[in-house]
């Protein structure tokens, strides 16, 4: 069983919460925020002892609006990040945003903008979307390639809202999502 944590907003710069008012919060008070219309709450699993970091937190929207799922890797930054909304009872993943980086030792600070490349999926109910994908070149510039998506099979996009405590549910990606996504001509 997972020793979850729970606080009103997480610093990935810092991996730790926000000052007062939105700290560390206990159990009661993050179950109180869980279902209420205007409670903020992160739910967080134990620090990697290996790495210093938080290898992922779940920000939980106010009244269960919605789930955002952020992956991180050393030093903590987001190698994977998923957009759960409400929608018909169940969630719907309705942005996938997956990095790479290189080489974790070279990485200085805690930000997206060491990323080489990067894709983001946009998904809709009507199994329309978009896509981006960007590379960033040996010289700096970044290529970007955009596609409109139709005929998504959006079934694999929907989840269960998950019960209290059950948040890891969420960390295995959508199916209909690219594993790997090409890469992108230089």
């Amino acid at each position: 069983m997972i020793a979850w944590r729970f606080c009103g907003r997480f610093s990935d710069m810092s991996q730790d919460a926000f000052p007062a008012p939105h700290g560390w919060i206990d159990e009661a008070e993050a179950r109180r925020r869980y279902t209420s219309p205007t409670g903020e709450v992160t739910v967080l699993p134990p620090v990697d002892e290996s790495t210093g970091i938080v290898p992922y937190y779940i920000v939980v929207g106010t009244g269960q609006a919605g789930f955002t799922v952020v992956e991180q890797i050393p030093p903590g930054v987001p190698k994977e990040t998923y957009y759960w909304q409400v929608k018909d009872g169940r969630l719907f993943c309705s942005i996938a945003l997956l990095n790479d980086y290189p080489e974790t030792s070279t990485i200085l600070t805690r930000s997206d903008s060491w990323r080489t490349r990067w894709v983001e999926a946009r998904n809709r109910p009507d199994g329309n979307g978009s896509l981006l994908m960007a590379h960033r070149n040996p010289d700096g510039t970044i290529t970007t390639t955009r596609a409109k998506r139709t005929d998504i099979p959006v079934q694999h996009l929907y989840r269960p809202i998950p019960d209290w405590g059950h948040w890891d549910d969420l960390l295995t990606p959508p199916p209909a999502l690219p594993e790997d996504p090409p890469p992108v001509p230089q």
